[in-house]
């Protein structure tokens, strides 16, 4: 497997006093993609096969940065197929006005991991947080994400929308972040450090029956994916506006 370094880090700085060298901490925005798919064998295009596929992003933490969009990038040969798939609404799933998780129709369910962030980056006190995500299919082109603070009341959705990718990737799965978590008070910010999921799913009957993830081959032995995470200025704009990263996944034909 091909793991891909932060992107957009620079070279680590150092300053010496006294003949000690003190090394800066990067703040550049940047993060790192691991990607695991499993079975490692591939389907193919007229017999695909069902996989799960696990998403594990870290935000350089350093740079203190507000992610306003995630992008997810999926290989030509994994699909993702909602087709037949029961949903959970939107309505369902307000945190306002919705009955909430419990409430989801059985099979909706794709998998659940967790996210954290920091309010107030960079001041004197920040404050960490903790959420469980779920992500639920909410129609033929959108998963909708139960995002659940850890031991507090914070329970946002998030809209993930599927669309082409273009180029060496197939589909991608874009994720706007609401502004108000992204600015949480006036001028109280918060950044963006992890997210960590593991999803699979499967729906209809007989020869009719499908994962949610379809393996429909394997070109050169691999699966590539790649992230994009874009920024907010938060107050200030940060030093790059978007960064990127990759992983290759082994694959079997």
């Amino acid at each position: 497997m091909r793991k891909s370094p932060i992107v957009a880090l620079g070279l680590t700085a150092a300053l010496g006093f006294g003949g000690v060298a003190i090394a800066q901490e990067d703040t550049s925005p940047g993060h790192t993609l691991q990607v695991t798919v499993s079975p490692a064998k591939a389907g193919k295009k007229k017999k695909p096969k069902n996989v799960k596929v696990g998403l594990d992003i870290q935000n350089n933490k350093a740079s203190g940065t507000t992610a306003k969009q995630i992008v997810v990038k999926f290989p030509k040969t994994i699909k993702m197929n909602p087709k037949n798939f029961k949903t959970c609404s939107e309505a369902t799933l307000d945190p306002s006005t919705g009955e909430g998780p419990d409430a989801c129709p059985k099979g909706s369910k794709l998998g659940s991991g967790t996210a954290g962030a920091v309010v107030n980056p960079g001041s004197a006190t920040p404050a960490p947080l903790n959420f469980k995500n779920t992500f639920f299919v909410g129609g033929k082109k959108q998963l909708n994400i139960y995002l659940e603070q850890t031991n507090g009341d914070v329970r946002k959705l998030l809209i993930g929308k599927i669309g082409k990718a273009g180029g060496k990737y197939g589909q991608q799965l874009t994720i706007d972040i609401p502004e108000d978590l992204q600015q949480p008070a006036p001028q109280v910010y918060s950044a963006l450090t992890d997210i960590k999921t593991s999803l699979k799913g499967t729906a209809g009957k007989g020869k009719k029956k499908h994962g949610f993830f379809e393996s429909r081959g394997c070109t050169g032995g691999l699966y590539d994916f790649q992230t994009q995470i874009s920024y907010a200025p938060n107050p200030n704009p940060p030093a790059a506006d978007k960064s990127e990263a990759n992983d290759s996944v082994d694959c079997k034909k």
